[in-house]
């Protein structure tokens, strides 16, 4: 803290007139410290007071981590005060980490004020870590205030990869308000898979926390494969937790099959901490040889 306020003293100290000559001296070292410290606080300074004028002094900078910082800091700043320049700026850029970051720092801004241009933005990212991190917080962000819009925009984007992402992100958020659309989302708009069954998954751990029975009734209705397996596994381990007397109330009543043979493994396992006894009976349920045998071995050898 007292570093930091050192150097706002120092900044504060330098006047207009000089910013682009001390800047030209900071920008030839690269490495953290006080000096890039410094620089980010004059660019910002700088920026808020003629952004065109930072653009083009950065106009012939190398793509190298100081220039990084200081389009990154004049991205911020420029879109938080006129987002349309600092986006025409960004778009303009040539190809690159400098164009990546500036695009990004944009988005996040946008975000704030209007999410659908901050998708926008983020969808024209190169593919990669901060453009599915970008994705995922702003279109999370958009369906917890207006899912159904969010929807309606992610399900034209013309990529299959990135709008099922995209449809997924939404559908994850969207089951805090309303599970059964979710849930609708996430089976017919989303293609079998991880993608699928993280998502439902997802799903079905929210809304057990509100109506479990009501998520059981969802879940019940897959067809066997690794989509229910999943669902059912997930559910019977949280409503273990709940209420483990309304989960077993449930499960007696699934028909046998390899989904309930994986919820009745995870059911029991939560069982194990409270009550060893039950948790054998359960065990002793499961049509799986295999999948029998291993639980009770689990079990015996908690004692």
């Amino acid at each position: 803290m007292k570093r930091s306020q050192r150097v706002e003293a120092l900044a504060a100290r330098i006047s207009d007139k000089e910013l682009s000559e001390v800047l030209d001296e900071l920008m030839q070292d690269e490495t953290a410290g006080v000096g890039a410290e410094l620089r980010s606080l004059l660019v910002r300074r700088w920026a808020g007071r003629a952004p065109a004028q930072v653009a083009a002094w950065l106009a012939s900078c190398p793509e190298n981590a100081a220039c990084l910082d200081a389009r990154r800091q004049l991205a911020i700043v420029w879109a938080n005060a006129d987002l349309t320049s600092a986006t025409a700026w960004a778009k303009s850029l040539a190809p690159g980490d400098s164009k990546t970051a500036a695009l990004v720092s944009i988005s996040y801004e946008a975000a704030r004020s209007d999410l659908r241009v901050a998708l926008d933005l983020a969808v024209e990212l190169p593919a990669g870590a901060e453009q599915e991190q970008l994705l995922t917080h702003c279109s999370r962000q958009w369906a917890a205030m207006n899912p159904a819009e969010a929807f309606q925009w992610a399900e034209k984007i013309k990529d299959n990869s990135l709008r099922e992402q995209l449809l997924a992100n939404i559908a994850v958020e969207w089951a805090e308000q309303d599970a059964v659309t979710a849930g609708t989302v996430a089976v017919s708009q989303l293609a079998p898979g991880k993608l699928q069954e993280d998502s439902v998954v997802q799903i079905v751990q929210r809304w057990a926390q509100s109506a479990p029975d009501r998520a059981a009734a969802w879940v019940e209705g897959f067809s066997e494969g690794r989509l229910r397996d999943a669902a059912m596994q997930n559910l019977a381990a949280l409503w273990a937790k709940k209420d483990p007397a309304q989960a077993a109330a449930w499960l007696t009543n699934v028909p046998p099959g390899h989904s309930r043979d994986v919820a009745v493994m995870a059911f029991a396992s939560e069982l194990l901490s409270i009550d060893r006894s039950q948790a054998s009976r359960w065990a002793a349920t499961i049509s799986n040889p295999e999948m029998r045998t291993a639980l009770m071995e689990r079990i015996a050898g908690s004692r």
